[in-house]
């Protein structure tokens, strides 16, 4: 079992495919981190000079507006509300008030899940490619031959798949977190609370790893069920469009569908309201208030396993029964 998966090893790192996909997703994560950096760049002086303006054009319509017999005293005795409560109210604006930049608290948890999602895809594009390029070239023919265990060849491929994608995933997810608490650092952008952003993030980011992980190994099924790569990826990418629509569609689609279950478990939590309880109660033309149904993170994480656990096996069964070439 040991040499399978270290021939294993050998052979993936031998795939093109692998190689470009990684450069292509470091060229996006490097985007991404120029883009959040330009746009929590501290203000220019001509952004802070015309933010000034607005501040002395607020002011100085505010004198006119609140000064005793203006038009706020006249408004609050039209609307019988008490004067001097009502043209209280106001807030003298600041220059910050007319400068908005994204701090660490805004950019950090939101590019972390974006680019979350393109691992994910990622991780599914290899999985499916691993198996396919060997079922259409021949080779995996050749490999059973050779090794005709296929429960030990299976096995290995599923090793190396789960160790790589953990290793590229928590590595990805550390350049992530280090690149945008840096860039928060350099532009002055941490905003009120970075140590709660930071723990969010740093819990995040090894939730996405297991999700990674999980892509990759469902990738991998896909793929020896489908046989060729562009019907994988078919595949996926309907199942990926699909979800969401399911879910936005349909009150009691977060049931059936795998988009809740990452949420809820990169997340936390998963809340929605479940119409399809007052079905009945509306077609009696009765009130009915939408139960709140709340998926919590443990439920999500065992469910996603259970998942992959069934994929696994599938994808175990169709290696044991079909033929390879």
């Amino acid at each position: 079992m040991l040499r399978l998966i270290r021939t294993e090893f050998r052979r993936f790192f031998h795939r093109r495919i692998f190689a470009y996909g990684l450069i292509g997703v470091i060229l996006i994560v490097g985007i991404a981190m120029f883009s959040t950096y330009n746009g929590s760049k501290p203000p220019t002086a001509s952004e802070l000079a015309q933010a000034q303006e607005q501040v002395d054009q607020e002011k100085a319509w505010a004198e006119e507006y609140l000064a005793p017999g203006g038009q706020c005293e006249q408004e609050a005795e039209e609307y019988g509300e008490d004067p001097a409560q009502m043209c209280a109210a106001w807030e003298v604006p600041t220059v910050n008030d007319y400068l908005w930049r994204m701090t660490f608290d805004d950019f950090g948890p939101i590019t972390q899940s974006g680019l979350a999602t393109l691992l994910m895809f990622f991780a599914l594009a290899v999985g499916i490619s691993f198996i396919t390029a060997e079922i259409t070239s021949g080779s995996l023919s050749n490999w059973l031959t050779f090794a005709p265990r296929r429960m030990q060849v299976y096995l290995s491929k599923a090793v190396v798949l789960t160790v790589i994608a953990a290793v590229v995933g928590a590595i990805f997810q550390a350049v992530i977190f280090i690149g945008l608490r840096s860039i928060a650092v350099t532009n002055d952008a941490l905003g009120p609370d970075p140590q709660k952003t930071t723990e969010h993030m740093l819990q995040a980011g090894w939730r996405i790893t297991a999700v990674i992980v999980i892509a990759a190994l469902i990738g991998y099924v896909v793929g020896l069920v489908a046989r060729h790569a562009a019907v994988g990826m078919g595949a996926v990418v309907l199942v990926a469009l699909v979800d969401p629509i399911v879910v936005a569609l349909f009150s009691s689609g977060w049931r059936f569908t795998v988009t809740p279950r990452i949420t809820a478990w990169i997340n936390g939590e998963y809340a929605v309201y479940d119409e399809s309880l007052c079905t009945v109660a509306w077609a009696r033309e009765e009130a009915c208030d939408p139960q709140q149904v709340v998926l919590t993170q443990g439920q999500a994480g065992w469910q996603l396993l259970a998942l992959t656990a069934v994929l696994l096996v599938i994808g175990a069964l169709v290696m044991k029964r079909r033929d390879a070439a």
